[in-house]
């Protein structure tokens, strides 16, 4: 899913359309006009392109049979 993504301490955070804190704002309407990363946030089109960008491992898909 497109949208803001954070590498936090290994883990992927992830927010559609805005992230606020005390220190700034993100806007999906902006998403073009931000210098990347903003404290650790970027915007990618997809999990796995933030991924990539964050450097973290892709998902494992499960291969379970039932």
């Amino acid at each position: 899913m497109p949208g803001f993504y954070k590498n936090d301490n290994g883990s992927l955070l992830w927010s559609a359309d805005r992230v606020i804190n005390d220190n700034f704002q993100l806007w999906i309407n902006l998403k073009d006009t931000y210098v990347y990363p903003v404290e650790g946030w970027i915007w990618a089109d997809s999990e796995a392109e933030a991924r990539v960008i964050l450097n973290l491992p892709l998902p494992v898909e499960s291969t379970e049979q039932e």
